[in-house]
């Protein structure tokens, strides 16, 4: 965490790479379902956003529902 009187907070964790549900379902049970329709270069990735705006929050809901990636 980084902060200063009058300029705001910047906080930031890390997490350890792990793997994904739909890594471990298709090491489990071979090809995940719908995997065939997300290409085979394109890796899902997770979004991380913490927001205490409710319109923001739901800006952002609408963007990344664009975007299912």
């Amino acid at each position: 965490m980084e902060s200063a009187v009058g300029r705001g907070s910047t906080f930031w964790a890390e997490f350890a790479l792990t793997e994904s549900p739909i890594e471990r379902l298709e090491r489990e049970i071979g090809e995940a379902p719908g995997s065939a329709d997300r290409g085979a270069s394109r890796k899902p990735s997770l979004v991380l956003y913490i927001e205490d705006n409710l319109p923001n929050l739901k800006l952002i809901e609408r963007l990344l529902a664009h975007r299912p990636r």
